[in-house]
């Protein structure tokens, strides 16, 4: 009975990632964030699809994709974004980063 506790708690955590590798993409926003607000910003303006989640109530959810793309990250600079199975985190150039979103 454990066993299927465990795997359906997974199951819930992965499913999220899954459905980024069918193109979906997803953003980690915290409240006051200048960065997240230009993501979800320049996403609205381009027509492009994502979907959003709050880094504060989502934080475990946010921080299972990081550990799963990186290990060792104690810390992040915001948004987080998952596109295509891939996890982005304290991305440099952000604007160059979401150019190719397109």
């Amino acid at each position: 009975m454990k066993h299927i506790a465990v795997i359906s708690v997974l199951s819930i955590l992965l499913l999220p990632l899954n459905s980024c590798k069918t193109g979906g993409i997803m953003v980690f926003t915290k409240e006051g964030c200048s960065r997240c607000e230009y993501t979800i910003n320049y996403f609205k303006q381009n027509n492009i699809s994502y979907t959003e989640y709050s880094a504060d109530t989502d934080k475990e959810k946010m921080w299972n994709l990081i550990t799963q793309s990186k290990p060792d990250a104690e810390s992040v600079t915001m948004p987080v974004i998952v596109k295509e199975g891939n996890v982005y985190f304290s991305i440099e150039n952000l604007e160059e980063f979401l150019k190719k979103t397109r």
